[in-house]
């Protein structure tokens, strides 16, 4: 019995050892799995705080480039206002403005080695050699005013050289049209002395100077304004600008016409629809004659407009601004139609004073004394008022100065093969002389895309406009109700008196 109850013993203490061998073991494999998922949930949250902070990060400096770039943005539009309206101030004459553009500050003696001052900025000696190591650092450390940062671009005009792109090549030519005072080119590259012969050099005090509009230059903004450059102190941004005096200006897109024949439903290449009568719309401005007087190298050309001696328009002004013409007009290039609204579709109101009112709105007739019309050409030899009328709204926009440049909104028309308004801008860009390399500067002070805003409250001078009262009412002219003679009288003269300074009562009649 005895040994039996050893045996039992005996076998309970292995079953024991064996139970709690297994349950150890459970405990091993219960914590491994918990040791795994924690390490999970660790390398989870490492990855996804690496993902979170990277991406904060990269948010953190688009969000800083974009207020860097807002702040640049911000100080050249302010500095062209102040620019703009220094000599108006300086001058009393608010119309003492026209087109500017940024420039640097750059010592016109060139560098002058081991002076420390920021008036002795240039990034070559006098003689037009570049500048050693040492000067080149000392040049650095001197930019202050309208600093002109060292920036540099792969040139893939010039066999992917580094071009010192300190400008803004807003005519596409390739190259550093300067501004200020600067000596005038030849055709051969060469200079002028006062008399007009013709030089190869530049010779002191005895060569033809001219104050020139070229590239806009970007000035650059250190990290602290009122220091000089250094290691401590970089360039953060740079900006340029460039001032277009609209009110001063023409808008391609509300000059010239092709109403020498109002039914004609397309335009011809040729240039020959083009008229000028009485005047009474901007679209009867003669774009070729602009062009024509902006260089006579490229659009003088066969240049002819006679129309009192019957000759129609011709030359290549005529064809270019035909060819302007066209694509606001959207003239299908396949058809040759194009979609202009007519008076009658305008104005249905309209049709009976268009056609009465002896003045020509069409410019189909042509004037030839100060007697007027004894038929309102609208009306006769035919009803014009159905036909498109060149006051309409164009289709198609220049919405800006580089569209010029786009040859499928100014070549519409023109054979591949021909030259178009395009190429002829970029040729006399590349030229050698001043007056080809300044065309698209001279033509900017002179055409743009935007007009002036119309002032409120003016009279009309062919309808009613004005309650009795004599205030002016928006779109009332487009009643066409004709001026009774006292309310035109009255009206005109209240406003004619106030301008004057005087005190005076309304404009009742």
């Amino acid at each position: 019995m005895p040994s039996r109850t050893r045996c039992a013993s005996a076998s309970a203490r292995r079953v024991t050892y064996h139970t709690a061998r297994i349950a150890h073991h459970s405990q091993r494999a219960v914590a491994l799995v918990i040791t795994l998922l924690l390490l999970s949930v660790i390398t989870f949250m490492a990855v996804t705080f690496l993902v979170v902070s990277r991406s904060q990060h990269g948010s953190v400096t688009t969000e800083t480039d974009r207020a860097v770039s807002r702040l640049a943005a911000d100080t050249a539009r302010d500095r062209a206002i102040a620019q703009l309206m220094a000599p108006m101030l300086a001058m009393n004459n608010e119309f003492d403005y026209g087109l500017l553009v940024s420039t640097n500050y750059i010592s016109l003696g060139g560098f002058s080695p081991g002076v420390s001052s920021p008036l002795n900025v240039c990034y070559t000696y006098y003689n037009g050699n570049p500048l050693n190591l040492a000067d080149s650092l000392q040049n650095l450390t001197n930019l202050l005013y309208d600093p002109r940062p060292p920036v540099f671009i792969t040139n893939a005009l010039f066999a992917n050289s580094n071009d010192f792109r300190f400008y803004l090549d807003l005519n596409r030519n390739g190259r550093d049209d300067p501004n200020g005072l600067q000596p005038v080119i030849n055709p051969q590259g060469g200079f002028y002395d006062l008399s007009g012969k013709e030089i190869a050099q530049i010779i002191p005090g005895d060569t033809l100077s001219n104050y020139f509009v070229g590239d806009p230059e970007w000035i650059g903004v250190l990290k602290y304004p009122e220091y000089g450059c250094s290691a401590d102190n970089p360039f953060v941004s740079r900006y340029a600008y460039i001032a277009v005096p609209v009110g001063q200006t023409l808008d391609i897109n509300y000059i010239y016409n092709q109403a020498l024949r109002p039914n004609k439903r397309a335009l011809d290449a040729s240039g020959v629809d083009f008229l000028r009568d009485q005047g009474v719309g901007t679209y009867e401005i003669n774009l070729a004659a602009f062009l024509c007087d902006l260089n006579t190298n490229e659009w003088g050309s066969g240049y002819r407009y006679d129309p009192t001696l019957g000759f129609p328009p011709a030359g290549t002004a005529f064809a270019d601004a035909e060819a302007l013409l066209a694509y606001r007009y959207a003239m299908n290039p396949v058809s040759g139609q194009f979609t202009l609204a007519s008076v009658a579709t305008l104005f249905p109101n309209g049709v009976n004073a268009f056609r009465n009112d002896y003045i020509d709105a069409y410019s189909t007739g042509l004037m030839l004394g100060s007697s007027g019309f004894s038929v309102d050409p609208d009306n006769s030899p035919i009803n014009c008022t159905a036909y498109p009328w060149a006051g309409a709204d164009n289709p198609n926009h220049f919405n800006t100065t580089q569209d010029f440049f786009d040859r499928s909104k100014t070549a519409r028309g023109v054979a591949p093969k021909d030259l178009s308004f395009t190429d002829r801008l970029l040729y006399a860009g590349t030229n050698n002389s001043s007056y080809d390399r300044d065309t698209f500067y001279r033509l900017l002070s002179q055409l743009g895309t935007d007009s002036a805003p119309e002032p409120g409250g003016k009279m009309n001078l062919n309808y009613c406009n004005v309650d009795r009262n004599g205030y002016v009412v928006p779109d009332m002219a487009t009643n066409f109700i004709p001026w009774q003679p006292a309310q035109f009288f009255t009206n005109a003269a209240v406003r004619l008196l106030t301008d004057a300074g005087f005190t005076v009562g309304n404009s009742l009649y």
